[in-house]
């Protein structure tokens, strides 16, 4: 029988922790698995062992893998760490499992543990930006794909009234390859759920007979109540876009019979999204004009124009540069952006141009499409992770699927500080004083799936200095659910 010593430092462990908390460490990219009965005969078991002394059931697995030789960690304990004022966060359990999780870290690093994630982008990206448009269905969709850069339409989304007739959907069907959905307004959800899904199956024939394939839903209102998402996955979609101020990642498991998991992003518009670039991040110059500064847009109520004339106002290099800065807070953070543009916005080409020039001088930023970002984000989930430290030298085993078109990454961290390598092989080794380790100022230890602040929020802390001409809740959350 192998000792505790011999066994790798990764995966974490689960003996009947909370549902929530299991799915919660899966998501942030933390290695871990079910502890078995016989901790230290079963190939892959971990060193650490995270139980939740409120169960006794989840104590008692717990005090059989102490016998083994193995470092348990009580949640019950982590919880108490967690101050008045975070219980009761409006924002909701994820804040509140976003500092457990800062709190798990602690405790691993103490127990000379190592707290390792899957990072949230394919290395070496730092961020993603990604681009929807939406096509009402009074908007004629081949006039406005006339319109804009052919060049950049494969790198956007698209989507789609789900009322469209075959003669609207002819356009799409000359674009193989692009990335396309529904585009969910409130007339599409009827009374009840059951008379939802009767009209988007007869709504999804009639895509498939056009031969134009929709993999996932952008909704344009906050608080729309969808059918259940095992009821959706027969249509061939897998995720949905929320303009709610959601995590911006985050899965969710269908059902138990299904074996996809539900993505859900949260997205903002793009006129929102200029308006918090000129509202954090405005630059004066001697050329502008008093009543130019005057129209500077405050966080308390938008001083603004219509959506056209905002969109055009971005041709103005000061305004423009507002919005480099406003994604570049965000990639430095490490957060993505899902924009929202709808089709029949006047100058909307002269705002996505400068979207994507913006997100272009972030040398790491990624701009997949959304479906793009959703498969990866997806099979970031199947990976499994086994972690050894020995003399200083990291000993990575990896199995799962081969990334689409970059290396999947993996981050070390020690406490506030994080280094970040590929992992191009299914074994890899490191030594410990070759990493370059990085101070994360903004950057997390949860990830996205985790992310407290709303893309919308003030971006006081992120507020950089510009570099010119250079680019660059309750215990009542834990609840739910016991992991097998």
């Amino acid at each position: 029988m192998p000792s505790a010593i011999d066994l790798p430092l990764l995966p974490l462990m689960l003996a009947g922790v909370p549902r929530l908390v299991s799915e919660a460490l899966r998501e942030v990219g933390v290695p871990v698995a079910t502890l078995p009965r016989v901790p230290l005969i079963a190939n892959g078991c971990g060193r650490f062992v995270l139980f939740d002394s409120r169960s006794t059931t989840s104590l008692t697995r717990a005090n059989r893998a102490v016998e083994q030789g193995l470092q348990t960690i009580d949640l019950a304990a982590v919880l108490t760490c967690l101050d008045d004022a975070a219980h009761a966060s409006p924002i909701g359990p994820q804040a509140v499992l976003a500092k457990c999780m800062e709190h798990l870290k602690h405790e691993i690093e103490a127990r000379g543990g190592v707290w390792l994630r899957v990072a949230d982008y394919p290395f070496p990206y730092h961020s993603a930006t990604s681009v929807a448009i939406g096509y009402p269905t009074e908007v004629v969709a081949a006039d406005v794909l006339r319109n804009l850069p052919r060049n950049l339409l494969s790198h956007w989304s698209h989507y789609i009234s789900t009322r469209s007739r075959p003669e609207q959907l002819s356009c799409w069907r000359e674009m193989p390859g692009a990335d396309i959905g529904w585009l969910v307004e409130p007339d599409d959800l009827e009374s009840s759920r059951r008379k939802t899904l009767t009209h988007w199956t007869t709504r999804a024939a009639r895509f498939r007979d056009a031969s134009v394939a929709v993999r996932g839903l952008m909704l344009t209102t906050a608080g729309l109540r969808l059918p259940a998402t095992r009821d959706l996955v027969p249509f061939g979609l897998g995720y949905s876009g929320h303009p709610d101020c959601l995590p911006a990642c985050r899965m969710e498991n269908g059902s138990r019979e299904s074996t996809v998991d539900w993505v859900q992003l949260g997205t903002i518009t793009l006129r929102d999204a200029i308006t918090a670039a000129l509202r954090d991040f405005t630059f004066e110059s001697s050329s502008r004009s008093a009543k130019v500064v005057d129209d500077r847009l405050d966080s308390d109520h938008v001083l603004a124009p219509d959506d056209g004339e905002l969109f055009e106002s971005l041709s103005d290099t000061t305004r423009s540069e507002s919005l480099h800065e406003w994604v570049r807070a965000h990639y430095l953070a490490g957060e993505p952006l899902f924009l929202v543009a709808t089709a029949d916005t006047p100058s909307l080409g002269t705002a996505l141009r400068q979207v994507h020039a913006a997100a272009t001088r972030c040398p790491l930023m990624w701009q997949p499409s959304i479906g793009e970002f959703v498969r990866w984000w997806r099979l970031r989930q199947q990976l499994a992770l086994q972690v050894w430290r020995r003399d200083g030298v990291y000993e990575i085993q990896v199995q799962g699927p081969a990334a689409d078109h970059a290396p999947w990454a993996i981050e070390i961290w020690k406490g506030g500080h994080v280094a970040t390598l590929p992992l191009k092989q299914s074994e890899i080794r490191v030594a410990e004083e070759g990493l370059v380790f990085m101070r994360a100022e903004t950057k997390s230890c949860c990830g996205i799936s985790l992310a407290p602040n709303h893309p919308l929020a003030p971006r006081a802390k992120l507020s950089f200095p510009k570099s010119s001409c250079q680019d660059d809740s309750n215990s009542s959350h834990f609840s739910q659910g016991k992991d097998s």
